[in-house]
């Protein structure tokens, strides 16, 4: 799913539930990003329980500043009440840290209340009710 908005991925977030999801952060001008990508795609496209989300730096740098992405690619993983369990960057290179993090995180679980949003998505959310 391409994010394309805070309140996109704040839905998102929200409606992934206790599926993994990963955020990835990327650009078009970013070679490693052109690179990990699409190995990342085809990672988790057969995982039903895994949810993911493209950031495009360029497009949503009000995203990136409020979640401190200052690298690309960027990785985080969220799972419902949960929250961040983690962020870091990889490349195609260090693409064993995704395949670390999706081993231990992308296990089915069962979390509950409702899902945790970062805090600077929650202030957004807080600050711009549904109307």
């Amino acid at each position: 799913v391409d994010v394309r908005s805070i309140q996109q991925l704040i839905n998102e977030l929200e409606e992934a539930g206790d599926k993994l999801a990963i955020v990835a952060f990327h650009a078009t001008w970013c070679q490693a990003c052109r690179r990990v990508q699409p190995m990342l795609q085809e990672y988790v496209s057969d995982r039903s329980d895994v949810v993911l989300l493209r950031v495009n730096y360029d497009h949503n740098k009000s995203i990136c500043k409020a979640l401190s992405v200052k690298k690309l690619p960027y990785f985080h993983f969220y799972r419902g009440s949960q929250g961040k369990l983690a962020d870091f960057s990889a490349s195609k290179k260090t693409f064993h840290r995704l395949e670390d993090a999706l081993a231990q995180h992308g296990t089915p679980r069962c979390s509950l209340g409702k899902p945790k949003l970062p805090e600077p998505l929650q202030q957004y959310k807080d600050e711009h009710p549904p109307q």
